[in-house]
């Protein structure tokens, strides 16, 4: 599906028109347009300020708006199967397009929100994640986290690995998919866990 860019204003009109049923389509972050040098320096100001992520701003940041209008896309594709109605074409998100998005804000913005939120979706929408993707997923996150251009970044890939899987709080058994990831991905995403023990650890005593 070809959809031409969408002005982060367009994306909150669609917002404030679904919470009355109105329509939502899932659209790439890719395809949302906005002044990226400015949005880019507004979120990295945000999270380096004290405490991070405090905002003077009157205006929702452009990474929120995109991430925000996206669970919106998620939360509605859950309740419809909930249901048991049949997906709209738009919001038939396969778990391809749900990592994309998740990706692109990580290396755009380098800032948690999409992680936050989004990551925190997928544990709520398990039929995206379906096991015979395990694998190839790890693999090819494993290889970002592994070349991630800055510590930013790769905290962020670390989380979402974590997450993804369901490794660490709030869950307490084996990495969701162990048999298909074998004991080298384990033995990887237990790795992650303690490198994310010593990162908290070092922020609390900051």
């Amino acid at each position: 599906m070809v959809i031409d860019k969408v002005k982060i204003s367009a994306l909150e009109r669609m917002m404030d028109k679904a919470s009355g049923g109105g329509r939502l389509a899932w659209i790439r972050p890719q395809d949302v347009s906005y002044d990226a040098s400015m949005a880019k320096r507004k979120a990295k100001a945000r999270y380096e300020s004290d405490p991070p992520g405090a905002s003077d701003e009157l205006e929702v940041p452009e990474d929120r708006v995109i991430t925000n209008y996206l669970c919106e896309c998620l939360d509605r594709r859950l309740f419809l199967r909930s249901k048991g109605e049949v997906l709209p074409p738009e919001l038939d998100i396969s778990f391809d397009l749900y990592v994309d998005a998740i990706l692109f804000l990580i290396y755009e913005f380098e800032v948690p929100d999409a992680v936050n939120a989004l990551g925190a979706t997928c544990y709520h929408n398990d039929e995206f994640f379906a096991a015979g993707l395990a694998n190839a997923t790890l693999e090819e996150l494993k290889t970002r986290y592994e070349h991630a251009p800055n510590r930013r970044v790769s905290d962020l890939l670390r989380t979402l690995l974590l997450e993804l899987f369901h490794v660490g709080y709030p869950w307490v058994s084996s990495p969701r998919y162990e048999k298909e990831i074998g004991p080298s991905g384990v033995g990887f995403l237990k790795s992650l866990l303690q490198v994310e023990a010593l990162a908290s650890r070092e922020v609390a005593h900051i």
